[in-house]
């Protein structure tokens, strides 16, 4: 199934990052279009101590959390904000 491009809008957790993202394949993965986002934010890609940040997303109408792996046309619309965050996991290294 073909899905035409969408224009969306994508902000940091803060609110301070703002992009608006125009003709995006709407066949494309939530992860792609998240990478995208954080890259035209400048958002840091990596933590203090050099380890690679994962991001996650949420559609700010309708609250749902997105995943990596969705279709950008089967859970966003023309005109949808998402607002991206850094997921931050608590633990890791046991000391």
């Amino acid at each position: 199934m073909g899905y035409a491009p969408l224009e969306l809008e994508a902000r940091d957790v803060t609110g301070q990052h703002a992009v608006r993202l125009r003709a995006v394949a709407g066949d494309s993965t939530i992860g792609e279009l998240v990478a995208t986002a954080v890259s035209r934010m400048g958002l840091p890609r990596v933590d203090v101590q050099g380890r690679q940040l994962a991001f996650e997303a949420r559609n700010e109408g309708s609250g749902q959390q997105l995943f990596t792996s969705e279709i950008v046309g089967e859970v966003l619309q023309t005109g949808d904000r998402i607002r991206v965050w850094p997921d931050i996991s608590a633990g890791g290294g046991g000391a």
